[in-house]
């Protein structure tokens, strides 16, 4: 028999070991020097600041103010909706009379149309101005008194002789309301002097009542009488009657020798005081 032979076992081949790789270097790169600051620049001083205003200064508040003439008509609006004055005085009437639709032109349609910038709107807009102010002066007037407040006017009259009283109904077959009262009155006191402007004296004053006088204790007839002080406040009229070139007229104020003037005072601002009482 063949000796048997048995295969050699594989030598195992060891790994070889890993050469170490060198890595490359980094390369170092110089610091560069660090910018110096800006110089601080020197600021200007600030702006002062605007001086504030109240807001009673601004043009809406301005626009509004019901002691100025010609204003106040947004604060009217909402008043007269409150208190419901529907009543158009006897001049008023007269004043719209030929200016306003007529009342079949004015069935027709819904508003009254005038031609913009015309003479009519602005008519209507004067009238309605008027009469917004003349509203709110009563209405601020009768709040201080009812407050019992100190007021002031800017002129105060004397009433010696009353001369006439006009009553017209407001209603046919209704009770006449007084529409407008001529008095003696003496310039008792006024607030400031202009020149060619009344001085101190005796006049014919023609008081001219409100529609919604009646009723209130501004421009009472009530307490309209002879011996009574009025509180009058601007804006009124003067006609000087020497030129009107009436000779009824000038024969009227001839009969009277103690005016100062022949001038016809005419108001409608005022507030006819209470009497005094006696101690």
């Amino acid at each position: 028999m063949p000796p048997s032979t048995t295969p050699e076992k594989p030598k195992s081949v060891r790994k070889p070991p890993l050469i170490p790789v060198p890595f490359p270097k980094k390369s170092v790169v110089p610091l560069k020097p660090l910018a110096l600051a800006p110089p601080v620049l020197p600021q200007e001083p600030a702006p002062l600041q605007k001086t504030m205003k109240t807001i009673l200064t601004t043009n809406v508040a301005q626009a509004i103010d019901p002691t100025k003439e010609g204003t106040g008509a947004e604060l009217l609006a909402l008043f007269l909706q409150q208190h419901e004055h529907d009543f158009t005085s006897s001049i008023d009437r007269e004043l719209y009379r030929g200016i306003m639709l007529s009342p079949d032109k004015r069935s027709r349609g819904k508003h009254s149309k005038f031609i913009r910038g015309g003479l009519a709107e602005r008519v209507q807009q004067h009238i309605s101005c008027e009469q917004t102010d003349l509203v709110l002066w009563k209405r601020q007037v009768e709040q201080k008194v009812e407050s019992g407040m100190k007021i002031t006017s800017d002129m105060q009259l004397h009433i010696l002789r009353i001369l006439h009283v006009l009553r017209t109904p407001e209603k046919p077959h209704s009770v006449p309301l007084t529409r407008c009262a001529s008095a003696i009155c003496r310039i008792t006191n006024r607030t400031k002097f202009i020149a060619g402007e009344l001085v101190t004296g005796t006049y014919l004053v023609l008081f001219n009542f409100p529609p919604h006088g009646n009723g209130s204790v501004i421009s009472s007839p009530q307490q309209f009488g002879e011996g009574r002080d009025v509180f009058v406040w601007m804006p009124w009229q003067t006609i000087n009657v020497s030129d009107a070139g009436d000779a009824e007229i000038q024969r009227v104020f001839s009969q009277y020798d103690d005016l100062t003037s022949h001038i016809l005072l005419v108001v409608s601002r005022f507030y006819v005081l209470a009497p005094k009482q006696p101690d």
